[in-house]
């Protein structure tokens, strides 16, 4: 085993973290990329859904 000690990258601050982030997020945008994903279409609310729910009710779904 040796006493030599690695070199390590400084650490960086919650800033700079932020900062690259944001820049790969520009970068994906200019590329025309959606970063998050797709997006899906709210039909129901959740008031609407309890509200018509029933046991013996079939459900479709999709």
């Amino acid at each position: 085993m040796s006493d030599e000690k690695t070199p390590t990258q400084p650490q960086s601050t919650s800033e700079e973290l932020i900062a690259v982030r944001r820049e790969k997020l520009a970068k994906l945008k200019e590329l025309g990329l959606n970063p998050y994903g797709a997006a899906f279409e709210t039909t129901t609310t959740p008031g609407q859904l309890k509200a018509n729910f029933n046991d013996d009710k079939p459900v479709k779904l999709g």
